[in-house]
């Protein structure tokens, strides 16, 4: 169970953005779990909407926003599973 950001758990949510691997709830729980490869999809499918919004940006949104998503998701795919960053 990884639980969320109110937690006093040393593996919250919160530490998905850590590069440390010790430190990382998410590499902890998840990375090389069945749930990993669920998640992948998840994350590759995200990733690439977002490539599509970069030439396509919503309404009330700009390119930034949309690079920060990218970067996001792939602070997910790189510390939290341990996975190549997507491009």
């Amino acid at each position: 169970l990884i639980d969320d950001g109110s937690s006093t758990h040393p593996f919250s949510m919160d530490t998905w953005e850590d590069a440390i691997q010790v430190n990382n709830g998410l590499r902890l729980y998840v990375d090389s779990s069945t749930e990993e490869t669920e998640m992948m999809i998840y994350l590759t499918n995200a990733f690439n909407a977002c490539k599509y919004m970069e030439t396509n940006v919503p309404i009330g949104m700009n390119q930034q926003d949309v690079l920060d998503m990218e970067t996001g998701i792939n602070d997910w795919v790189d510390y939290g599973l341990n996975e190549p960053r997507l491009n």
